[in-house]
């Protein structure tokens, strides 16, 4: 019986499986965990690679004297509880040349930087304005921490996501068709390629409820009569998008 049930639910609506990600109540957590996971995997690889060059560096970089030229705010000392954006001056072995390199300094706590101080760094010999004055490699976990944080609030974000979906997919399973008066529309960031649309379901409150009209439906205007699928006070996309042919 349940088998037969989903079978007619795929006939009446067999589009429904794809473009119920569409709708307005998820397309916005979408976007967001979309959003949020392409930042933790970016700020993940960017850590990574980071760690990986600052591993490199400590392992097989030349040991040069640099000497701190500015502190980037025009002071002659600064405490290191934070980086500190320094400019560093030193020779470079390989060519000779004075080689003048800007970068965040890593903190360390209870120290001190001054201009004119000379600190040990590691320069790549391959691009020698590359540098770091690190001698210990950090933990390879400490530049995942943010990524990692983040990952807790992808998957709270992905839940509340199939949350939205599931109730868009029992309004077409449960709804029932209603004729409704578009009293509004006006264009919306989340969905370029549609109107967002408000609509005032015939026998209901006057509560106007937001729908998006795909512009592949065609023309829509204000005033205009449509059917969509209504259930618990919750409306679905005009159910022409769920079955018109692409």
């Amino acid at each position: 019986m349940v088998d037969q049930e989903q079978q007619s639910f795929r006939v009446q609506y067999p589009r429904a499986s794809s473009h119920s990600w569409m709708e307005i109540n998820v397309r916005p957590w979408l976007a967001v965990t979309l959003l949020m996971l392409i930042a933790a995997i970016a700020l993940g690889t960017y850590g990574f690679m980071q760690a990986q060059q600052e591993r490199r560096l400590i392992d097989s970089g030349v040991q040069v004297d640099a000497r701190v030229m500015s502190l980037g705010n025009d002071t002659r000392q600064m405490p290191r509880d934070e980086p500190v954006r320094v400019t560093l001056e030193y020779a470079d072995p390989a060519s000779g040349r004075v080689i003048s390199s800007e970068r965040l300094i890593h903190r360390k706590p209870g120290g001190v930087i001054k201009v004119k101080e000379e600190i040990e760094v590691r320069i790549d010999s391959a691009d020698p304005t590359v540098w770091t004055a690190r001698t210990e490699a950090l933990p390879l976990l400490q530049p995942l921490t943010v990524p990692l944080i983040m990952l807790p609030i992808v998957l709270l974000s992905l839940i509340a996501t199939w949350w939205q979906r599931s109730r868009v997919m029992r309004v077409l399973a449960t709804g029932t068709r209603k004729s409704a008066t578009v009293a509004s529309i006006r264009q919306s960031p989340l969905a370029p390629m549609s109107k967002q649309i408000g609509l005032s379901i015939e026998g209901t409150d006057r509560t106007v409820r937001q729908a998006y009209w795909p512009t592949r439906n065609g023309p829509i205007s204000k005033g205009q009569m449509i059917q969509v699928i209504h259930a618990g006070g919750k409306i679905v996309l005009p159910e022409a998008s769920y079955n018109v042919p692409q």
